[in-house]
C-alpha cells in the first residue's frame, strides 16, 4: 500500500525518491510537492476560518434572542473549542450576560432563570436546553459554502449533502 501512494506521489511529481543504498531511499518533496502541500493548508485555514465565522454569528444569534427573551445568565455545558467560542461570544458582551461552566462529566443542573447551553451533539436522548451546534446547523441564513470541489465544511452541510435529513431544532426550557 505504501509503495502504491509513493508511486502515485513520484508520478504526479509531488516527491522525487533517490536510492542510497539497495534497501535506503531518500524521498524529496519537489516544488510541485510544496505548492499542494501550501495549498492544502491555505484551503484548510480559509475553511476553518470560515467555519468559526459561521458559528460565532449563529453563536451571536442565539445570544440575541434569549437577551430579548429577557434571559441573560446562562449555563455552559461541555468541554473543548465550541465551550471556547460560546466564551468568548458571551464574553463580549460586556457584563451584558452571566455565564458559568458545567463539564460534561457533571450532570447538567440549571437555575429556572438559567439559559443552558450544550455544546456536543447530544446522543438519541433529548437535551435540555439548547443544543448550540444543532442549533447553529439549522439557521438557514448561516450555511457555510464550499468551494467547489471541497469537501462540507460542517456536519448540517454533511447531512444535506447526503440527502439526510435536517439535523432538529431545540428549544430552552
Amino acid at each position: 500500500m505504501v509503495n502504491l501512494v509513493l508511486k502515485r506521489l513520484v508520478g504526479t511529481g509531488y516527491i522525487q525518491i533517490h536510492n542510497l543504498e539497495r534497501r535506503k531511499m531518500r524521498y524529496f518533496l519537489t516544488p510541485a510537492g510544496i505548492a499542494a502541500k501550501y495549498r492544502r493548508a491555505q484551503e484548510y485555514l480559509s475553511r476553518t476560518l470560515r467555519v468559526y465565522g459561521t458559528y460565532r454569528q449563529g453563536l451571536n444569534k442565539i445570544i440575541e434572542e434569549q437577551m430579548h427573551k429577557g434571559r441573560s445568565k446562562f449555563v455552559i455545558h461541555g468541554e473543548g473549542d465550541i465551550v471556547d467560542l460560546v466564551k468568548l461570544v458571551l464574553g463580549e458582551r460586556n457584563g451584558a450576560v452571566t455565564y458559568r461552566i458545567c463539564p460534561p462529566s457533571a450532570a447538567l443542573e440549571h437555575e429556572s432563570d438559567e439559559v443552558p447551553l450544550v455544546c456536543y451533539l447530544p446522543d438519541k436522548a433529548p437535551i435540555i436546553g439548547i443544543s448550540v451546534l444543532e442549533t447553529i446547523l439549522t439557521y438557514p441564513d448561516l450555511r457555510v459554502t464550499p468551494k467547489p470541489g471541497t469537501p462540507p465544511t460542517s456536519v448540517g452541510e454533511a447531512r444535506q449533502l447526503a440527502g439526510g435529513p435536517p439535523p432538529k431544532k431545540t428549544e430552552a426550557v
